[in-house]
């Protein structure tokens, strides 16, 4: 469903994360969907230049692995 919230694999540059933001850049910011996003039991939505910060809290990072095993991206922590 973040996948889907966010624009597709296909939108989707990057994904990390900090303590409590999952963190994505993205291909185009106007293909974001904050109503899928909201049903992910998020926290907030903070919209940047380049892409997004989903607000999850703790669980971010077991988020963020979850999200790159999707799309096939390196879980290699930064």
């Amino acid at each position: 469903m973040i996948i889907q919230g966010l624009g597709n694999k296909e939108n989707i540059k990057v994904v990390t994360n900090c303590f409590s933001r999952l963190r994505v850049q993205l291909v185009d910011t106007t293909k974001i969907n904050e109503e899928i996003l909201n049903q992910t039991e998020c926290s907030g939505i903070v919209k940047t230049k380049d892409g997004v910060q989903i607000i999850y809290g703790l669980s971010v990072p077991k988020i963020k692995i979850a999200v790159n095993k999707k799309l096939n991206l390196d879980n290699s922590e930064e």
